[in-house]
């Protein structure tokens, strides 16, 4: 997920190709996507959990967990 680490940082960033690869791949296991985003290392290193979340609305993957909770919000 290091590839995603500085779209995972500000919203305005377009998510690399690399990043959205993993996502697609992690996509299918919806509790390792959040648990990524929410591990306290992740935000040690920088991660807000708030933008990591939008990751996969932004790499415009149509089959993401729409609503799927995530500590305490929803995959956008």
């Amino acid at each position: 997920m290091a590839s995603c680490l500085e779209a995972t940082q500000d919203e305005d960033v377009e998510p690399s190709e690399a990043c959205c690869s993993k996502v697609v791949e992690m996509g299918a296991y919806p509790d390792c996507l959040c648990g990524c985003v929410t591990y306290p290392l992740a935000r040690l290193v920088g991660v807000n959990p708030a933008i990591a979340l939008s990751i996969p609305k932004r790499c415009n993957l149509e089959a993401r967990p729409i609503g799927y909770q995530c500590a305490g919000g929803s995959l956008p």
